[in-house]
């Protein structure tokens, strides 16, 4: 098994970025020792791109070891978008482990909001901490739709897609249809309508 690993870890290495992104991308489908070793090789990878994927993929397994990482990952990767995918996959892990793990997770999240000036990586930490218990950070996520970038919008309905569940989807669907109204930007619209919708469904 490892020298297979080996050689994978070989191959990725020769290979060009979009390879790699490539890679990264399809490992989640295949929960193995294999695929998990492979994307925690690839968190340190030069390109931002794969070690986004990389970050983005792990989110299926849920695994203490994968934890740790990505919390190292959150706190000390270079790139931004990097840090925030290594968040919301903490968040998404996290939720499944034992409280000792949750602890640590909600611990180290509490300290990037603290430290934290980047507005998507906020709403990241902000999305973890609520999942992890405090349902205070609802309202700051959603406190978010107004901001005056419309990336910003955009990052935050998609999150908002991901927490909805069945006790907090009445408020959230009453801000999107709110926005709904008054949202002259594409992106947002077309955003706003794929959320609305798959919110709807839950």
């Amino acid at each position: 098994m490892l020298l297979r690993v080996e050689i994978i870890f070989q191959k990725i290495y020769e290979s060009d970025e979009e390879v790699r992104i490539r890679i990264a991308q399809v490992m989640c489908k295949s929960l193995t020792y294999t695929a998990k070793s492979t994307l925690l090789y690839m968190l340190n990878d030069k390109d931002y791109l794969v070690r986004v994927n990389a970050c983005d993929s792990l989110a299926v397994f849920i695994d203490d070891e994968v934890l740790f990482k990505l919390l190292d990952v959150a706190n000390g990767d270079p790139d931004n978008m990097v840090r925030c995918y290594a968040i919301l996959a903490v968040r998404d892990i996290s939720k499944h482990l034992d409280i000792k793990c949750k602890l640590k997770a909600l611990k180290q999240l509490e300290y990037i909001l603290a430290n934290e000036n980047d507005c998507e990586i906020r709403i990241a930490a902000n999305s973890g901490i609520y999942i992890l218990g405090n349902k205070s950070k609802l309202m700051c996520i959603l406190s978010e739709l107004s901001n005056n970038d419309y990336t910003i919008r955009c990052f935050v309905i998609n999150v908002l897609v991901d927490i909805s569940n069945s006790q907090n989807k009445d408020i959230i669907l009453t801000k999107l249809k709110e926005l709904n109204k008054t949202e002259k930007t594409v992106a947002v619209n077309s955003t706003l309508e794929y959320a609305i919708k798959h919110i709807e469904e839950k």
